[in-house]
């Protein structure tokens, strides 16, 4: 069974966003306090701490090579850290409102970025210029993920997949809208999660087909596959593992005193970072 290894103390709000670095040695984190801090994963020392935004630090990812920090804020601002001492490379504001979400693709080199102004924006991650924009036409963009397999991001109550620049698939049956998305490592699956309408689903990317669907899987504010593809994680009211696959019940990870707003896989697969309102991280061993 999961057990926590390491609780993660010093955010003063709620903690939004959360990620390994490619060599699973450090965590980076930010949340509603606006800072953005680096720890260890070994022991879970704050190494480095910085102000990141004028406001919610939304998202964040690492580069491929674990040198770069990209953050996303309710500033409208997409920035770029140096992993080393967290001092600024790069700000992009091609976005007019709050930015959501933010991760990198397949082989690293690309960023997406979503945001309140319902453009999802495609950077190239070593000069944070944009390559491509996207405009879903269905309102602000709460979750957007890239991969070998296509784009996905959601805005209103639609759910929309592009390939090659080209749209292929829409779904627009999600009254509260999706709050989380995540593309397995291969790109073949595709998961989704809900809000308010607390269902969790899985879809095939090749037809675009939903092979999973599970209407009481609670508040999902946030997905993350494991690198082998054969666990799925969701942060809501608590952290859970899924099968993405079967319909067998979801393991719980129980440690923290309010919602979980983001998890996040190690590299090796073998730990999970939950970020918290309760202004805390929590590194799990499965």
């Amino acid at each position: 069974m999961p057990k926590i290894a390491i609780t993660l103390k010093g955010h003063t709000d709620g903690v939004l966003a959360a990620a390994f670095s490619p060599c699973g040695t450090m965590v980076a984190s930010g949340g509603e306090d606006n800072e953005l801090k680096l720890w260890s994963a070994a022991d879970g020392s704050c190494l480095r701490s910085v102000k990141a935004h004028a406001g919610d630090i939304k998202g964040l990812c690492f580069s491929a090579d674990g040198a770069v920090i990209f953050t996303a804020g309710w500033d409208k601002a997409v920035r770029s850290w140096r992993a080393a001492d967290l001092t600024p490379v790069r700000e992009a504001a091609k976005h007019t409102g709050a930015v959501n979400a933010i991760s990198t693709g397949a082989g690293g080199n690309r960023l997406i970025t979503g945001g309140d102004d319902g453009l999802a924006v495609i950077w190239d991650s070593a000069n944070l210029k944009p390559v491509d924009t996207l405009r879903p036409e269905s309102g602000d963009i709460k979750a957007c993920a890239l991969s070998v397999a296509g784009i996905a991001a959601t805005g209103g109550t639609a759910l929309k997949f592009w390939k090659d620049g080209s749209a292929l698939k829409s779904h627009e049956d999600y009254i509260y809208g999706v709050r989380a998305l995540a593309f397995s490592p291969a790109g073949n699956l595709l998961a989704a999660g809900t809000g308010m309408g607390k269902s969790l689903e899985v879809w095939d990317t090749a037809g675009f087909a939903m092979i999973k669907q599970v209407k009481s899987a609670g508040w999902v504010n946030s997905l993350a596959f494991s690198p082998d593809g054969k666990v799925l994680a969701s942060g809501g009211g608590e952290a859970r593992l899924w099968d993405p696959l079967s319909d067998a019940p979801p393991v719980l990870l129980e440690g923290h005193s309010d919602e979980v707003y983001c998890v996040a896989f190690s590299p090796d697969g073998k730990r999970l970072v939950s970020a918290s309102n309760d202004g805390t991280l929590i590194v799990w061993e499965l």
